[in-house]
C-alpha cells in the first residue's frame, strides 16, 4: 500500500518540543531539579504542554516509597496508578499510588508492590 507523500514528510519532520517547569520547586531545590524528556504521539504542541503539566502535577511534589502485599499475581500493575486502601499508614480513605515494582516471588500467591505516593 503506497504512502501519500505529505504523510511521509510528516513522519520524517522534526519533533515539536514543549518544556514544562515548576518555578516553586526549582527555587526551593535548584541543585536537585531534574529534567526528563519523553517522545509522545501527540500531533499538536498544545497537547504536549498539557501532558507536561499533568506530569509536573504528579512528579513535582515530594513522594514516599512504600511496599504492599496484594493477593494474586499483579506484575501487570507496574507503570500504572492504583488506589490502595488499608487500615493503616494513612491509606484509610484510599491513596493514589504509582506502581514502580512488583515481586511475585516473596509471598506465595501474592505480589509485593513497590509504590510511590505523595506525602
Amino acid at each position: 500500500m503506497p504512502v501519500e507523500a505529505s504523510y511521509g514528510e510528516w513522519l520524517q519532520a522534526d519533533a515539536l518540543y514543549a518544556t514544562s517547569a515548576d518555578g516553586l520547586l526549582a527555587s526551593r531545590w535548584p541543585t536537585q531539579a531534574i529534567e526528563t524528556e519523553a517522545i509522545s504521539p501527540f500531533a499538536h504542541k498544545s497537547a504536549g504542554v498539557d501532558e507536561g503539566g499533568r506530569q509536573l502535577a504528579f512528579l513535582g511534589p515530594p513522594k514516599v516509597g512504600d511496599a504492599h502485599v496484594v493477593h494474586g499475581r499483579r506484575r501487570d500493575l507496574v507503570g500504572t496508578v492504583v488506589t490502595l486502601t488499608i487500615d493503616s499508614l494513612g491509606y484509610d480513605a484510599g491513596v493514589a499510588c504509582y506502581v514502580i515494582g512488583a515481586d511475585e516471588t516473596q509471598v506465595p500467591g501474592c505480589t509485593v508492590l513497590t509504590v510511590l505516593r505523595r506525602i
